[in-house]
């Protein structure tokens, strides 16, 4: 059965996306350090998959960014997302990643061999090798005078392939509880 989108996805994908307001606010990375409990959401896509380029997929990442920003802010967490490209081509990759709007940081090139894919996906036990897919991770983050310390990634959530993704943001993008 075909996934039928939500009237947030139904809204992205009229063509409101590009346009921020109170019923669609844009994305827009904290520009200063974390501190203290931080939620990072990573999206793993390429330019090549065909699921990465599904249009509610691309609607619904957009649409994830704010509604993930406002439930960290809401539990006195920072939040930040992290778009990956798994593409050979940095160029592409980030050419790819501009299609879903702003990220706080991005990691392009080096297809399934880039640091975010080895990190995330090779070296942690519960990694799946597809995309797309989003992770939610949590880690704490203690600014000093002169240095920062930072705690190892928690993964939250993992959420893979289109229809799990478009589905859990069609439900708010809630973050889970780990306890």
């Amino acid at each position: 059965m075909r996934h039928v989108p939500s009237l947030i996805t139904a809204i992205l994908l009229s063509g409101l996306a590009g346009r921020a307001d109170a019923q669609n606010p844009a994305y827009e990375p904290l520009r200063q350090l974390p501190r203290g409990p931080e939620v990072i959401a990573l999206y793993i896509g390429s330019s090549g998959c065909g699921g990465s380029q599904d249009a509610e997929l691309k609607a619904a990442i957009r649409a994830m960014k704010p509604l993930l920003a406002e439930h960290a802010r809401a539990t006195d967490r920072s939040f930040s997302v992290i778009g990956v490209a798994l593409d050979w081509s940095v160029d592409a990759g980030t050419a790819y990643l501009d299609t879903l709007g702003p990220f706080d940081e991005i990691v392009a090139g080096r297809h399934w061999v880039n640091s975010a894919a080895i990190d995330h996906i090779w070296r942690d036990p519960s990694g799946w090798p597809g995309i797309p897919q989003v992770v939610l991770l949590e880690r704490m983050v203690d600014v000093q005078r002169r240095s920062i310390r930072v705690g190892p990634d928690s993964v939250i959530a993992r959420y893979r392939g289109p229809s799990e993704i478009i589905r859990w943001v069609d439900e708010g993008a809630p973050i889970p509880e780990r306890f």
